[in-house]
């Protein structure tokens, strides 16, 4: 007759008894399996030389799956990099905004600017970039230009050359 969990817990006796006869019977367990276990069979060193085999052809083959990547320069994986996350929309409204409120002087705040960079599809790593001053009432018209990346491989450095409309380029390197 087999007593419920509940009835052996409500009384501190029974609990110990209970834990003492878990603990026994894991031992016991633990003691037939080992003694139970024949060495002699040739089963158990075939299966430990398959495991070693097995284990031995993973690490060799894993240091291949991390090499992936490596076919290409630093330059050209930056290059791929920075095409992919450049376009977007940059502006520094909240540090004009918070220049102005935390008083900042007046001859060291930053005016406000805002870029548009779009993706041309034609030539690679092209894009328009349109530089404005919203909020300022004398502004002109926004300046156009063109940005061009490319990799250096001498160097190892990703460029950028940007050019305006009288045509004269400008080269950034990073």
């Amino acid at each position: 007759m087999h007593r419920s969990t509940a009835q052996l817990s409500d009384n501190p006796r029974n609990a110990e008894a209970a834990l003492s006869f878990l603990m026994r019977a894991r031992l016991l367990w633990t003691t037939q399996t080992v003694f139970h276990l024949n060495f002699s069979r040739p089963e158990v060193p075939v299966t430990m030389i398959k495991r070693a085999l097995f284990i031995a052809a993973v690490a060799a083959v894993v240091h291949q799956a991390w090499a992936q990547g490596e076919d290409s320069l630093p330059s050209e994986r930056d290059l791929a990099v920075i095409a992919t996350m450049l376009p977007g929309i940059y502006d520094n409204n909240n540090q004009t905004y918070f220049e102005g409120r935390t008083g900042v002087d007046e001859t060291l705040r930053h005016a406000r600017r805002r870029i548009d960079i779009e993706d041309l599809p034609e030539p690679a790593a092209a894009f328009d970039v349109r530089l404005s001053t919203p909020g300022d009432n004398t502004a002109s018209e926004p300046t156009m230009l063109r940005a061009q990346l490319g990799h250096d491989d001498a160097l190892g450095q990703v460029t950028m050359t940007l050019t305006g409309d009288d045509g004269a380029p400008c080269r950034y390197t990073w």
